[in-house]
C-alpha cells in the first residue's frame, strides 16, 4: 500500500492505537489538528472509536472491518465463504467432530466466520454440537487453557478464527501429550507469522493482503472523486494454504 501511494505522489502516515487509547476514545492529535486527504482505518478497534474517526469528516476506508453503524466504504475478506471452505476441507479429511474457536462478539468478521462454520456443517449434514464451540474467549493462553481443560470431550479437528488462537491451541494440545496432526487437526484463518512459527506449521485460509491494500488505495481515490456517492463494500476472496496441521481422520484409530 505504501509503495502504491508513493507512485501516486501521496504519503502514508501510520498511527498505532493502543488498548488505552481505544478504550478511552483518544484520537492521535495529528488527526484532529491537521487536514488529511483520507484515512485508512485498519481492522477492528471498537465501534465507538471508529465513529469518532468518521466524525472527522475525512474520506475514510475501513480495511477488514465493518459495522452497520459505520457509514464508510470498506474492503473486506470473504469471511463466511472462507470459513465454509476451511471447514469443508476438514470434512473432506473425514472429520465430523469439528470444533470452533473464536470470540464472535469481538468482531463482525469472527461472527461471519462462525456462520460459515455452521453452514459447512449443515451442508455436510453434520449435526451442530454446541459443546464443540467456544465463542467467548479472550485471546490469551491462560484463558484458553482454562476453557479447554473444562471440556468433557475434544473434537477431532478445530477451526480457529485467527492464527493466534490456532497457535495457542496447538501449544495446548501438545502440552497434553498429543501430536498434531496425528491426534488432532487444526485449521485457522489469517496467514500471519503464527502459522509458520507454529510446529507443525498451520494450514490456513487467508486473503491476499497486498491485493487488499491495492483495492483500498483504489477505493480511496474513487471516494475522493465521488464524495457524494453511496458507500460500497468490496470483498476479497480467500485462498487455502495447506501446511502440516491437517490430516485424514482414521475413525477406528484410538488416541494415545
Amino acid at each position: 500500500m505504501k509503495q502504491q501511494l508513493l507512485t501516486e505522489q501521496a504519503e502514508l502516515f501510520i498511527f498505532p492505537i493502543g488498548e488505552i487509547e481505544a478504550k478511552k476514545g483518544i484520537l492521535p492529535i495529528e488527526l484532529e489538528i491537521e487536514e488529511w486527504s483520507g484515512i485508512f482505518l485498519l481492522s477492528h478497534i471498537n465501534t465507538a472509536y471508529s465513529l469518532k474517526v468518521l466524525d472527522l469528516k475525512h474520506p475514510t476506508i475501513l480495511i477488514d472491518h465493518h459495522h452497520p453503524y459505520l457509514k464508510a466504504d470498506s474492503i473486506l475478506t470473504q469471511n463466511k465463504d472462507g470459513a465454509f471452505l476451511a471447514v469443508e476441507h476438514l470434512i473432506a479429511k473425514q472429520h465430523e467432530k469439528i470444533g470452533f474457536l473464536g470470540d464472535i462478539q469481538f468482531s463482525p468478521s469472527y461472527e461471519e466466520r462462525f456462520e460459515g462454520y455452521k453452514m459447512a456443517l449443515q451442508n455436510a449434514k453434520i449435526p451442530f454440537n454446541q459443546a464443540f464451540t467456544i465463542t467467548r474467549i479472550k485471546e490469551e493462553q491462560t484463558a484458553l487453557y482454562k476453557i479447554l481443560d473444562q471440556l468433557d470431550e475434544l473434537p477431532t479437528a478445530w477451526f480457529c478464527v485467527n492464527s493466534g488462537l490456532g497457535f495457542i491451541l496447538n501449544t495446548y494440545l501438545q502440552s497434553k501429550g498429543y501430536t498434531i496432526p496425528k491426534d488432532f487437526s487444526i485449521i485457522c484463518f489469517d496467514n500471519t507469522e503464527f502459522t509458520v512459527l507454529s510446529n507443525p506449521q498451520l494450514t490456513t485460509m487467508c486473503t491476499n493482503l497486498k491485493a487488499m491494500g491495492e483495492k483500498a488505495v483504489s477505493l480511496m481515490n474513487w471516494r475522493i472523486r465521488h464524495s457524494e456517492s453511496e458507500f460500497v463494500q468490496l470483498c476479497i476472496s480467500t485462498k487455502l494454504i495447506e501446511r502440516d496441521s491437517v490430516q485424514i481422520y482414521e475413525k477406528n484409530k484410538a488416541r494415545t
